[in-house]
């Protein structure tokens, strides 16, 4: 606030009161007179001093209280100072108290009126020295009036002085006026007077607003106040608090001053505080806290409530829009999302033996825990028995999660690991199931039956479900091939009978009497059966039909190679349905080389151990058919080729 003697147009103000000639502005000062009543001082002891003075055909007893001995003057010290005064004349330069102020520190006086007084003046001679700097500080703000240059308004109510003059306005109504001096003087005069309003002047109550307070005056023409934001209106607005002085000025000239001090509400405040991130499923009460100078504070939420607080369920940000009269402010608080106990997903586990342990499902520390099926607190349950198992999991903030594990019976299951079949045989595949009463079976071949038959080779595999909990088994299944056997014939009457395998390390097991040979000797025209068996135990059953008797024939070459390679090296002619009974070799010249008479004759080509050179050779070869119909004679040749 600055003070009144430093608005500008104060001086072209101010001078209505000076005399002709001092200034520019005259143009009412002789429509204007002011007056001025001063206090007529009577008495004077010790600190005390008694005076009395006329206010509205009325006299008023003053009082002053001082801590240093109070004594008079005849007169004002150097009243003559005080010329250049426009109200000059209206000074009064009688006896007046002489304030020594206290040579043992801080000097102070009361002036009091036996009632309260409107616009009292105080006149100030030789404050302070020309060396001396005396600074007083006043209980109420002032309008200096008049100061010469050894005077000086500091602040509102504070006057510096070094061989000073001063006439001083104390505007508004009051009964007491206090003043204090810093230090020791030779003495100052002062006096006290009234300085009645040229004109009413009225100030309005100040109207506290948003982040400012208004004052309206009336009854002048033209106003010049000492701070606000409309310093030359009547109507003012003032943001921030303080003593505020408004100097009027009527249509005559006249001058009328008036103080007012001006409380400007504090800024309209809106804050949240800090709130705890919110947990899935809780709830909390947000709302500001409103710092305002008026108890009409009205609330309205982004989401429509008007209450000064909402509850609210879930993170995010609020916002609430806040009307204090005429202040609108919008604040916002953001909740944040507690985390929740990270727990592995629900599980089932299965039992596979007497009991098994089940787990809270977290590594995170600082956690309780609370089995609601249990009744344990630790992080780990060990049960026997199958069923639904749940715990609770709260982390530090209070969140909570809950985990439930189903227990569940492990079914058990066993196959043969191996088995093997011929071909085509079929064999049953039946598990040994244990656990629960009624599982559910799934084996590989798509089959849901408790067992399956089958007769393709490769590995079978069964999984026997309770739930989630499976046990599975399998199986190799080996398809053994049957022995290569010829097809089921019809044959004469010979000699034998041979079985007819294709193969070799086979068995036999012939059906008529239990013979276990490869051939058999026919004893008679009919039905035979040989059961033909492989090493993995596969059998054939080979029908042969014996029906009539089969005609002879010879079986011999028509040359050999007795060279000793092992291929061909002898002539050994045989006979079909029949007996070989001598066999007769000639060369060219009709000479016996060889004769044997057996029923396997073989000659090497040789004739007493000596080889027969090559050439052709004649045989005679006799033999007897399987009719025992008497000895025959088969003439041949062969070549012998070494």
């Amino acid at each position: 606030m600055k003070p009144l003697w430093q608005v500008p147009g104060w001086a072209c103000q101010f001078i209505v009161w000076l005399i002709i000639g001092y200034g520019g502005c005259t143009t009412s000062l002789a429509q204007c007179s002011q007056t001025y009543s001063w206090v007529d001082w009577s008495a004077f002891q010790d600190n005390k001093a008694v005076g009395s003075i006329l206010v509205d055909g009325k006299q008023i007893q003053v009082d002053v209280t001082t801590n240093f001995p109070l004594k008079p003057t005849s007169d004002v010290f150097a009243f003559s100072q005080f010329r250049s005064f426009s109200e000059y004349s209206s000074l009064s330069n009688k006896t007046t108290p002489r304030m020594v102020w206290s040579k043992d520190g801080k000097g102070e006086a009361t002036i009091c009126f036996s009632e309260p007084v409107t616009n009292p003046v105080l006149l100030i001679a030789s404050l302070g020295g020309p060396d001396t700097t005396v600074n007083l500080t006043f209980s109420r703000s002032f309008v200096p009036l008049f100061q010469n240059r050894g005077a000086e308004q500091t602040s509102a109510n504070k006057l510096s002085g070094t061989e000073g003059y001063a006439v001083v306005l104390f505007p508004g109504t009051f009964s007491c006026l206090t003043v204090e001096s810093d230090q020791y003087e030779y003495y100052t005069n002062i006096n006290f007077g009234i300085r009645p309003a040229a004109f009413p002047l009225a100030l309005s109550t100040p109207q506290p607003g948003c982040n400012r307070s208004s004052v309206a005056a009336t009854g002048g023409a033209r106003y010049q106040w000492d701070g606000g934001q409309k310093p030359g209106s009547g109507a003012n607005v003032f943001d921030q608090s303080g003593t505020y002085t408004v100097k009027a000025t009527d249509d005559k000239g006249c001058v009328a001053y008036a103080m007012t001090t001006v409380t400007v509400p504090s800024p309209t405040e809106v804050r949240f505080g800090t709130y705890p991130p919110l947990c899935n499923g809780q709830s909390i009460t947000v709302g500001p806290t409103v710092k305002t100078a008026t108890n009409s504070v009205s609330y309205r939420w982004a989401s429509g409530e008007t209450t000064p607080t909402i509850t609210v369920a879930k993170s995010g940000t609020y916002e609430v829009t806040v009307q204090d009269g005429g202040c609108v402010k919008t604040a916002a608080v953001t909740i944040a999302p507690a985390r929740s106990p990270a727990l592995k997903p629900d599980a089932t586990v299965c039992l596979a033996g007497t009991s098994t342990t089940l787990e809270a499902g977290t590594t995170e520390g600082s956690m309780t825990y609370n089995w609601l099926s249990g009744n344990s607190k630790s992080q780990t349950l060990n049960v026997s028995q199958p069923g639904r198992y749940q715990v609770k999991v709260t982390n530090p903030l209070g969140c909570t999660a809950i985990r439930t594990i189903d227990v569940v019976t492990m079914p058990t299951v066993s196959l043969d690991r191996s088995r093997a079949i011929c071909v085509g045989e079929e064999t049953d595949l039946i598990p040994t199931v244990g656990g629960p009463a009624s599982p559910v079976y799934h084996w590989s071949t798509g089959s849901v039956e408790p067992s399956i038959r089958v007769s393709e080779p490769g590995t079978y595999q069964l999984t026997v479900a309770n739930g989630q909990c499976a046990a599975t088994a399998s199986l190799a299944l080996t398809v053994n091939p049957l022995p290569a056997v010829l097809p089921d014939e019809t044959v004469c009457r010979g000699k034998t009978l041979n079985a007819g395998s294709l193969e070799p390390s086979v068995s036999y097991k012939w059906e008529n009497k239990g013979e276990t040979t490869s051939e058999i000797a026919i004893q008679a025209e009919g039905i035979y059966r040989v059961a033909i068996t492989n090493p993995m135990g596969c059998s054939v059953v080979r029908t042969i039909t014996v029906s009539g008797i089969c005609a002879s024939h010879i079986l011999a070459p028509t040359g050999f190679t007795p060279n000793g390679d092992g291929m061909n090296d002898v002539f050994a002619p045989a006979i079909v349905q029949g007996d070989v009974l001598e066999l007769t070799v000639y060369n060219r010249w009709g000479v016996v080389v060889y004769s044997e008479r057996t029923d396997r004759p073989t000659w090497d080509g040789t004739q007493y151990g000596q080889a027969c050179p090559n050439g052709s050779y004649s045989y005679r070869l006799v033999y007897r058919t399987i009719r025992n119909d008497g000895d025959k004679v088969y003439n041949g040749t062969i070549v012998l080729l070494r």
